[in-house]
């Protein structure tokens, strides 16, 4: 296929960025009144690790008005009442947008729904009105042209070649915003990746979009592309060569890794893609039977601290702590909470066995499970402690929810539905278990509960073992 590069003109300098300007968000949400909104930016487009920038409630009115810093174009992630929404945002800009709450023809989800923003008086040289004209143009051809016919025959390569141009002309002014260049450049390059007569093959569409062209960890268009392209690599790559990776992966040696990944054609020449590349196959093959997952947690850390790029050193980190902060083996994250007088974190429990369980009003499982367990914490109090984090819904009473809880043998720390230890421990349904050993790691995230599993085990075989062992110790814990 033809090779058309005037659209793909690329600097060798990061991300357009400029000095910290103060951002705003004026909004229009009328469904959530008296609720927090929350503005995010993401510390990678990789993991998505989102960072808290803004906060403030909805008015009476239901306006809500909001400001952070910002020092280049990115996106942003915005929560309101568990549903969540994106926009792009420019350094500096203002945003004037109307926040719908869920529909009724969608469907009930326990962690909130996905809506989506309006904008008000949006200027056109706006980066989110450019590119959902960019979009619009290119998710036309594609339902125009893109055929069973025409993919058979030169046509729609012909065609994709003739849109290129037609892009590369109309946007030849349009250079400061590195953003939006990535945008179109990568958006175009996910056409690339069609099936048609006449596409590139991988290795020149290598050459052609991720050779020369500096990684950059918040476009989301360019980690969507380089996703796609190292989907699964381990799995892709010559045998000898993933032999080399596996013995590196368990010998807990990123430079190891590192070495066997460079005799890919691909990752030869370009360091910083070859270690990014490490990080998203570590992440891929972290649940994978036949890796050790600490050896693999272990290169995760040795790349965030002695990486050679401090992007890679951000999306290793992130990458990280999303994968051992619930994995067994991984440490239990942290938390301080107070209810009733009574302050827990996981300071609390330490040289203790915990079972700390998430439990709903709302939830019929729940109530069923509650039942369940109060027996085996009878069995094994003495050997392990029952730590019940209960959530308090909207539309339930304090005496509703004391009624709840009142029958538990167990201490209850009830919390809000936004209380940052669901987010630390991704709790999403109900009821959820997790078991922490004595040192503060998980033994076993989700760990089973008092309901026979698939092995038809409950959490009372795991219990009666660790009560054996600690019997012959004579150490039980208390």
């Amino acid at each position: 296929m033809k090779i058309v590069g005037l659209i793909f003109l690329f600097f060798g300098f990061n991300f357009y960025s400029v000095a910290q300007k103060t951002t705003s968000i004026f909004g229009y949400a009328p469904n959530y009144i008296g609720q927090e909104i929350e503005v995010f930016r993401f510390a990678d487009q990789f993991t998505k690790t989102p960072v808290s920038i803004g906060k403030t409630s909805v008015k009476d009115d239901s306006t809500f008005f909001v400001t952070f810093p910002l020092n280049k174009t990115q996106q942003l992630l915005i929560t309101g009442k568990k549903n969540k929404t994106t926009l792009y945002a420019q350094a500096g800009a203002e945003y004037q947008v109307g926040l719908p709450g869920t529909s009724d023809y969608d469907p009930y989800r326990p962690a909130g729904n996905l809506v989506e923003l309006t904008f008000v008086g949006l200027d056109s040289n706006d980066i989110n009105y450019k590119i959902l004209s960019f979009n619009r143009t290119t998710d036309d051809f594609i339902s125009q042209f893109y055929t069973m016919n025409n993919s058979r025959n030169m046509f729609f390569s012909k065609r994709l070649d003739s849109l290129k141009l037609a892009l590369s002309d109309y946007y030849k002014t349009d250079t400061l915003d590195v953003f939006f260049t990535y945008h179109r450049r990568y958006s175009l390059a996910r056409i690339d990746n069609m099936r048609f007569n006449g596409a590139r093959n991988r290795y020149e569409k290598f050459d052609f979009y991720l050779k020369n062209t500096p990684t950059q960890i918040l476009s989301d268009s360019y980690l969507q592309y380089v996703n796609s392209f190292y989907d699964k690599f381990y799995f892709h790559v010559d045998n000898k060569i993933s032999e080399t990776i596996a013995k590196g992966i368990n010998d807990g040696s990123p430079s190891e890794v590192m070495h066997a990944l460079s005799r890919e054609y691909t990752m030869d020449n370009n360091i910083k893609l070859r270690e990014f590349v490490l990080i998203k196959m570590i992440s891929e093959l972290f649940y994978e039977k036949g890796f050790e997952q600490q050896k693999m947690a272990l290169i995760l850390d040795s790349v965030a601290r002695f990486g050679k790029f401090e992007d890679n050193r951000i999306v290793a980190k992130n990458a990280h702590e999303l994968l051992t902060s619930l994995s067994d083996g991984g440490k239990a994250p942290d938390f301080n909470l107070t209810f009733d007088g009574r302050t827990i974190n996981m300071k609390t429990f330490n040289g203790k066995h915990v079972y700390l369980f998430f439990m709903s009003p709302t939830s019929i499982e729940s109530k069923k499970q509650l039942e369940l367990l109060k027996p085996i914490y009878a069995r094994y109090k003495e050997y392990v402690n029952f730590e019940m984090i209960l959530v308090h819904p909207e539309g339930i009473s304090e005496n509703e929810l004391r009624l709840f809880y009142a029958s538990c043998p167990w201490k209850t720390t009830v919390v809000n539905e936004n209380d940052e230890i669901l987010r630390k421990y991704k709790n999403k349904t109900f009821p959820t278990y997790h078991f922490i050993d004595p040192t503060g790691y998980f033994a076993s995230t989700p760990a089973i509960g008092p309901v026979p599993n698939s092995s038809y085990e409950t959490i009372d075989r795991v219990f009666f073992e660790l009560k054996k062992q600690l019997d012959l110790n004579g150490t039980p814990e208390r």
